[in-house]
């Protein structure tokens, strides 16, 4: 079959929950719907597969339909290899949009894994069954990111905690900061101390900020509290700065 010819400078990518074992995969009427009405791909396409467990395969598109369509697998595809930095973001539990924004920008900034927390000043309060809702929420946009943004591999991203909870999961013997607008001290000062850094956890506080008790607990479990700058940043903003600036300075991110 013949592969039709778009002027594109990026294949596009599409995350399958199957194995990638068999030569052709149906997709589904979503899938199909995201391939037509969004990509604007037809029948002889070029897209790349992935399944988040490392596998990734280039594919062309056989049929495309409204209900469904099947495309050919046509060999492995070249991942891109993951940051030198394993970067744990700890983000305070913020209103719907803007914790999507959060989830949405550390997956393409290359972060390990993302765990919500349930903070002092965390104006959302979630029960069980809002926190399997917002985790599977945040799960499909994890994918999306990855779909973008080339990851092979969506991050872990924890079921929401407590704060303490939150603390004592991480590992002894890992570098960890928290941000807070008060101290002068930032990542740079950090980078002078730690030339080199294979592993990083990032607690950011709610709109509110970490609590005076949440500070004590994070500075009595190793944390160091940094700032990013003269500006008080909403926490959005403070996690994607912080998240970019830690991948710059010992991570895969270059200007």
């Amino acid at each position: 079959m013949a592969t039709r010819k778009i002027n594109r400078k990026r294949i596009p990518r599409l995350f399958i929950e199957n194995k990638l074992t068999t030569r052709t995969v149906n997709l589904n009427a979503n899938q199909t719907h995201y391939l037509r009405q969004v990509l604007r791909l037809r029948s002889g396409d070029r897209l790349v597969l992935f399944n988040g467990l490392g596998d990734e395969k280039c594919a062309v598109i056989e049929t495309l339909t409204r209900t469904g369509s099947k495309v050919q697998i046509t060999g492995s595809a070249k991942a891109i290899p993951s940051s030198p930095l394993k970067l744990h973001l700890l983000q305070s539990i913020i209103k719907a949009e803007p914790m999507d924004l959060i989830i949405q920008k550390s997956v393409e900034l290359g972060v390990e894994s993302i765990s919500p927390v349930l903070s002092n000043f965390s104006v959302i309060r979630l029960d069980e069954n809002r926190k399997k809702r917002r985790l599977e929420h945040w799960q499909k946009i994890s994918r999306s990111a990855c779909e973008q943004s080339g990851r092979h591999c969506p991050p872990l991203i924890n079921v929401p905690q407590t704060f303490s909870k939150a603390l004592t999961a991480i590992p002894s013997n890992t570098t960890r900061i928290a941000l807070h607008p008060s101290t002068s001290n930032t990542l740079q000062d950090l980078s002078h101390t730690f030339d080199q850094l294979t592993e990083l956890h990032i607690l950011i506080g709610p709109e509110g900020g970490l609590s005076p008790s949440e500070l004590d607990e994070a500075n009595a479990t190793g944390f160091h509290i940094l700032g990013l700058g003269p500006r008080t940043l909403r926490t959005e903003t403070a996690a994607i700065a912080a998240c970019t600036l830690a991948q710059f300075l010992w991570g895969d991110l270059s200007v």
